[in-house]
């Protein structure tokens, strides 16, 4: 195959990993805001994508360019595909009908890389490069946030933990700042310099292919410096905003988060090479001969496959719209069903994002317990560990916390055997809906298409109210159930 048809389905990958967010952003408010906010996707993404499809129409043209030259006596030898090659774009295709987004972006990875390999020209290899960078750059900082989440949290604590005003009275507790007067800092994932920086850089790389199509070594010299320009704005920031609330509000919702923004976005165009008018270009004859070498045929059947594709894929998301969790909202406490308990309230600490504790207390027993579900990683799992340094936790009563996971008791938020469990989960269910299709009577219980919430916990008292609770999820959502 050549790296027309890849950079195709490149691009239809990129498409389908893409539009869950902006549909469910259009569902949610509207054509016209969800295109001024991007449709739920940074406009560093959306702009990297614009620069890749200009980067491959400069390709095109040049090697338009070069097919007239070759008409000059001589004879374009095209290489027909090999078997191997058909079935592999087939399969990468047919893939893109599975609606996972993740697997979109891996998809789109791939044939991205596969582009590269068949690359005839210095504007291809550059737009298959960054065609590459934007699909690698969403699955890297999953991974990452999801399986490294308290490391990289703490990193971001301990920088902004730096950049505080001397004389402020402060102590660290995982991922949260806590002041003397009162106010604390809960650092989440979104606020991480981690995913700050991958988009800087990501943006960086944008502009430096398209002046140059090449890095050299004083580019990685300023991507380094770059790096670092990053974290130190990302931690005053968050240092700022650790000082008290007005700061917090100015930084995170008002003027004072257009400033860093525009930081954010400006800094990466600053470090960019700048362009050398005299440096010496190839000509179209020596990228000619590397072009008479090199071409491909596109295969037919694969291009139907392709074409087939981008009419189903998209109709898949447009039905898989399904209401998520608002700032606002609270996540449901689950496993709580038959079990002798009473709620005694919710408690919304201030900054903690859509995080609400639920205190529950035993009908039999002297004893309670306080509930937080942790619907996205272990940004949150420290919350309630620094309120037992609060005056709610004046109790003499036995003292025990942990997180509660798929059936299990942990003493603390196990990051990657949650991980491995939401990755098994996502395939798990992919086959559920394809062995639905197959025999439509047969229909999965609610239980199997839910994931096992993890939630930490912190429990008063002997009644052994959280091993009740772990107790209480179903089959389906044990950790047995999960095999390895």
């Amino acid at each position: 195959m050549n790296s027309r048809f890849f950079a195709y389905l490149s691009g239809l990958a990129a498409l389908n990993a893409l539009l869950p967010a902006a549909l469910f952003s259009i569902y949610n408010q509207g054509l016209l805001s969800a295109l001024l906010e991007g449709f739920g996707r940074s406009p560093v993404i959306w702009l990297s994508l614009l620069i890749a499809v200009l980067l491959y129409r400069k390709a095109r043209q040049l090697q338009t360019a070069q097919t007239r030259l070759q008409k000059n006596g001589q004879q374009t030898h095209f290489q027909t595909d090999s078997i191997p090659g058909v079935c592999l774009a087939g399969f990468l295709t047919l893939a893109l009908l599975i609606p996972i987004a993740l697997l979109s972006w891996l998809i789109c990875a791939l044939s991205a890389f596969f582009w590269l390999r068949n690359s005839v020209n210095r504007y291809m290899m550059a737009a298959a490069w960054l065609m590459l960078s934007i699909a690698i750059r969403e699955p890297l900082t999953q991974l990452m946030l999801n399986g490294f989440a308290d490391q990289i949290l703490g990193f971001d604590t301990w920088l902004s933990a730096l950049f505080l005003p001397p004389g402020d009275q402060y102590s660290v507790s995982g991922n949260l700042i806590n002041q003397d007067n009162g106010f604390s800092l809960l650092i989440l994932t979104g606020c991480s310099a981690f995913t700050n920086l991958s988009l800087a850089l990501l943006l960086w790389l944008s502009i430096s292919l398209w002046n140059h199509q090449r890095l050299n070594m004083a580019d990685l010299l300023r991507a380094g410096i770059l790096s670092i320009i990053v974290l130190i704005i990302n931690g005053v920031r968050l240092a700022l905003m650790a000082t008290g609330p007005d700061l917090y509000a100015y930084i995170h919702d008002g003027d004072g988060m257009l400033i860093v923004d525009a930081l954010l976005f400006i800094m990466p165009v600053i470090c960019v090479r700048p362009t050398n008018k005299t440096s010496p270009q190839n000509s179209p004859a020596a990228d000619n001969q590397k072009a008479t070498s090199k071409l491909q045929r596109l295969n037919s059947s694969a291009m139907a496959c392709l074409l087939v594709a981008l009419v189903i894929a998209p109709a898949i998301r447009v039905t898989d719209i399904t209401p998520a969790i608002t700032e606002t909202d609270s996540v449901p406490v689950r496993g709580l069903k038959n079990l002798p308990i009473s709620k005694l309230g919710e408690l919304s600490p201030a900054n903690r994002g859509n995080y609400r504790v639920s205190g529950f207390s035993h009908n039999y027993c002297n004893g309670s317990i306080a509930l937080l579900p942790l619907q996205r990683n272990a940004e949150g799992a420290h919350i309630l560990e620094n309120m037992l340094d609060s005056p709610l936790s004046n109790s003499s009563e036995q003292i025990t916390q942990g997180i509660i996971f798929a059936g299990q008791l942990y003493p603390e938020y196990p990051e990657l055997k949650i991980l491995i469990k939401r990755i098994h989960f996502q395939f798990s269910s992919v086959l559920s809906t394809v062995s639905q299709l197959a025999d439509p009577t047969h229909l999965p219980s609610l239980s199997q298409n839910t994931f096992p919430q993890p939630m930490a916990f912190i429990e008063f008292g002997q009644c052994h109210i959280a091993a009740s609770i772990a107790g209480n999820f179903p089959d389906q959502q044990r950790l047995s159930h999960f095999s390895y």
